[in-house]
This record gives C-alpha cells, structure tokens and sequence, in this order.
C-alpha cells in the first residue's frame, strides 16, 4: 500500500507544472464565478490576466460577463441602477435582453415599468409581447395606456380584448383615448368596439372616433360619419367633414358644400380643406380669406396648400407674433426661404422661458401654434407639459431647415452655433453629418474649436470622427471620455426648470452635457467595434463611475458582435 502511494504522489510531482514554478492557467468560469458574486473589479482582473495569457479578447466570454452584470443591476433595489441596466440591455442588442426587461416590468416603480415598455417595444422580438400584457396588471393608469398603444401598434392578438377591459374600467370621459387604438388594430373585434364609439352618445367620443377611422381608412364607417355631418353639433361637423376628406368620398361634395357656408369658420375650414382635397380648388380662396383675416387655423392650413403664399409672406410682417410664428411655420412647410425671420424666434428665442404650445379646434380637425411667454409659470398654472410641445416645434422646425437648401441651412446652423442653442446641437450636428458637404466639414472644423463652448466643441469632434476617422478627432474623443470616466453617464429625473438649474460657466459642461456627450461618445466607439474601443470600454468598465457600469456593459456587449 506505501508503495502503491508513493509511486502516486511521484507521478504528480512529475505530471504537476505548478511544482516547476510556473503559475496556474485562469479558468474563465473563476472569472464568471467572480462576476456572479458582484465582485466586479477582481473579475474584470481576471479577465485582463486571462486575456493576456490568451493573447487576444475571448468574446463570449465578454458578452457573458457584460449580460450579468446587466442581470445584477436590473435586480438592484435602488431604482435608478435598475432604469441604467435596462438602458444598457437595449444598447446590448442582446437576444437575452428581453430577459432584463421582464425583471424590469415586475417593479413595482412607474418609472422602470415605463422604461421596461419602451425599451423593450423598440426590440424585434416577439417575447416583448409577454412584458407588454403584464404590465396590465400595473397600479399606474400611464403604464397600461403605453402598454395598449404598443400592443395595439403591434396588431397583438392579446391587444383588443385587455384594451377593450381596460376602457370598461375606466370613467367614461376616457373613451376619446381608445377610438385611435381600436381603429389601428383593425380586426373584427376591434371594429365592433370601434363601432360603438362612433355611435357613442358622448360628442367628443364620435368627433375623435370619425376623425380615428378615416386616418386609417376605415370606408366602411362612410355611412355613419356622413350623417353626423348633417348633425347640429360644431364640433361633429367639423370632425366629420375632415374625415369625409380624408376618406376622398367624392358623393358627399354636396354635404361639404353646405358646411363650407356654415356660420362656425372651423366647420367652414375642415370642409373648404375636404373639397380641396376632392378637387374643387376654387375652395382654396375661402380658406385664403379666412388667413387674410388672421384666423390661426387658416394660416396654418395654407401650409398644406399650393394657394396662399402671397397672403403668408404678408403675415409674417404682421404685428401679432402668433400670426407671424403660424406664417413662417406654413412657409417652411411650402420650403420658402423667406420663413427664415419668422423662425427665429423659434431656434434663437430671445428669452429662456419662451415656450410654444399646440392649440387645437374643438372638433379636433385642425392645430395652429401658441406662443407662450413666461412658460414656467404657464405650466404651474395649467399643469401642461409645455416643455415637451417647445421641444417638438423646435426640432421639427430644425429637421424641416434642410429642405431649404444647403447654403440656407449653413446660415441657420452657424447662428444656432453662436448663440449655442444647447438642446438643438445634437439634432444639428446629425443633420450636418447627412449633409457631409465640404462646406459643412469646414463649419464642423471652425466649431471644434469654439472657444468657451465645450458641448459644441465635443459634438463637432465626435462627427468629424465618425466623417473623417482622422486620428486628430479620434485622438480627441479618447481623451474626452477618458477624463469623464467618472462622471454619471446618465442623470434621471432631473430638473428641467432653467431657474432652479445650478449655474455653470460657459466654460464648463454642466452634469446634463456631460451625461449627453458621454453617451454619444461611448456609442460612437461601440459602433465602430474595435479592439481598442473595447479596452477602453474595459477600462471604463473597471475604473470609472459604479452606476454606469450598466451601460457600458451593455455598450461592450454591442462592441463585440
């Protein structure tokens, strides 16, 4: 027996490397071990040595690490960290993403139940379905009317019947909400349920469910909505003469004829814009005169139109601001470079709290916009989100500048530049990089270097690397991200109000451009799928600020498909 343990123990002297002084190969399931465990920072040392050992990235294990590391933070109980790895899992691009989000919709926080929503719906995946029915059993109304449209947007055979529970559930002055969802799921069920909304005896119910089907060309509710066309109601009218066009039923020219003498001008203006629609263009001198006039509704409905341009270069000399602000946004649709003065006040405002609201008709049919000059107080007062419509005009209006030609657009980008329009300049310098013109990389260039101005200066950076991948820019953007390592890469629930800001220099990026720089950064080198984008990812990983390791995680994970 002493012999027999002898020659055993002689053999592993033998066989065993480690007695010979060399050091012990890394097992990459101690470097999983080590991330299951939340000991990050040793496993991603591990990860460096066994890399090292290896002589080259092993990337399933990376994406492994990155998608538990994701798991762990979504798991998290501070709400915050759960929001950044559900982020994160949608950079992934991850198949098992999905599985992030399922945790995420089992919160009970309306903020992650509504980013599991939206980030998951913006996934090809089927399974997004399964998130999108529980989170129907959420306590917050917001949550399951996001879910509804996003299951409605899907044509989910789950979609009319928790839809059509929901409205039940809910007071009747709800009702308006459901006529679009019904009417873009189109089955038979939801056609029945769609149905009745038209025939509801509530105004506002069949005004918006008309309005509902014709968007999506549901003829077959002709008969309906050309009866209440006839109806005593304004707003009835008008909602049923818009959709009358919309459908282009050419038998109800007679009904729309009546409405265009109606003595209510918006019943006039949705049937004037249905016959110009159905070809009886002599209608569009009614709406002419209704704009010379200075009605709102009409100025703005000569945008659509190929009359009335005369009329608008008029108005936009007018003295009332909200006539000039809906002429200029009505020659910018038509493409007219002489907007250009009456869109100022929209790109350039002269004041920080000026803000822009959408004003609708009472039958729904037709907009124009508002201008609002102390904003702040407006939504204290009005509890509405003017915030959010300012924002949407200004980037709308932005995103419709280039169809003005090349030299104009230049024009407007170089004062938007100047006068460091900070919201506009991530849409801008995208635009610009479509546009990827000489003229334009010169522009870039002069901004790369705007003194005083480092959230300009990044931007441009960042598109010149992606234009020109000159070692100059990428140079650049490197040492950007490397001395923002520690910053948060994204801030939530921070507050929008200019006046309660904390106040930074110009030459300083406050927290918020520091977050948006970053992300636009480290997106830009996970796209480009590098090795030396991946180390720096890494490193980030490792070094930098804790609570974005969730990103950068999944920012890794897209880096090494």
């Amino acid at each position: 027996m002493k012999i027999v343990i002898l020659i055993f123990l002689t053999t592993s002297i033998f066989c065993n490397p480690l007695t010979l002084g060399e050091k012990p190969k890394i097992s990459k399931h101690h470097v999983l071990f080590l991330m299951r465990s939340k000991k990050i920072e040793a496993s991603l040392e591990q990860y460096e040595a066994y890399k090292k050992e290896q002589g080259k990235h092993d990337f399933a294990l990376l994406q492994e690490m990155s998608y538990l590391l994701l798991e762990q933070g979504a798991k998290s109980e501070d709400s915050q960290t759960q929001i950044l790895s559900m982020y994160g899992a949608y950079l992934s691009k991850l198949n098992s993403a999905i599985d992030i989000f399922d945790i995420g919709i089992s919160s009970r926080e309306p903020m992650i139940q509504l980013a599991a929503i939206q980030l998951s719906s913006r996934m090809q995946d089927d399974r997004c379905e399964d998130i999108l029915v529980k989170a129907f059993s959420s306590d917050f109304l917001p949550i399951r009317f996001e879910a509804a449209f996003e299951l409605a947007s899907r044509k989910s055979k789950y979609a009319v019947g928790l839809i059509e529970s929901l409205m039940h559930k809910l007071p009747p002055f709800f009702k308006p909400f459901f006529a679009d969802l019904f009417a873009r799921i189109g089955t038979q069920d939801a056609t029945y349920n769609l149905s009745r909304l038209v025939s509801d005896r509530n105004v506002d119910v069949r005004a918006t469910s008309f309005l509902a089907a014709a968007k999506y060309g549901r003829d077959d509710f002709l008969s309906i909505i050309k009866s209440a066309a006839t109806h005593l109601n304004m707003a009835e009218q008008e909602s049923a003469a818009a959709a009358l066009g919309i459908l282009q039923d050419s038998n109800s020219i007679e009904i729309l004829k009546k409405l265009a003498i109606s003595h209510d001008l918006n019943v006039q203006l949705a049937a004037c814009k249905s016959l110009i629609s159905l070809g009886a263009s002599s209608y569009s001198k009614n709406i002419i005169s209704l704009a010379q006039n200075k009605n709102l509704f009409a100025i703005a409905q000569l945008g659509y139109m190929d009359d009335g341009n005369t009329v608008l270069k008029q108005l936009i000399e007018d003295k009332d601001r909200d006539v000039r602000l809906n002429a200029g946004i009505a020659l910018l649709k038509k493409r007219d470079p002489s907007c250009i003065n009456a869109l100022l006040p929209i790109l350039i405002p002269t004041s920080s709290d000026l803000g822009f609201a959408a004003q609708g008709s009472i039958g729904r049919s037709l907009m124009h916009w508002k201008t609002i000059p102390s904003a702040t107080q407006y939504m204290k007062k009005t509890k509405r989100d003017i915030a959010s419509s300012t924002r949407s005009l200004r980037q709308e209006t932005l995103l419709q500048c280039v169809e003005l030609g090349n030299d104009l657009f230049l024009q407007i980008a170089k004062l938007i530049f100047i006068s460091r329009q900070h919201d506009l300049i991530p849409l801008l310098v995208q635009l610009l990089e479509n546009v990827n013109t000489e003229n334009v990389k010169t522009l870039l260039k002069q901004q790369s270097n705007h003194v005083g101005a480092p959230f300009i200066r990044g931007y441009c950076n960042l598109a010149l690397y992606r234009m020109d991948k000159s070692p100059e820019y990428e140079e650049k953007v490197f040492a950007f991200l490397k001395n923002a390592k520690n910053a948060d890469i994204i801030r939530i629930n921070q507050g929008s109000n200019r006046l309660e800001a904390i106040e930074y220099t110009p030459f300083q990026l406050n927290p918020e451009e520091t977050s948006m720089l970053l992300i636009e950064a480290f997106q830009t080198l996970s796209n480009r799928h590098e090795e030396k984008s991946i180390d720096l990812l890494l490193s980030t990983l490792k070094n930098g600020e804790e609570k974005n390791r969730y990103v950068i995680a999944g920012l890794l994970a897209n880096a090494i498909h």
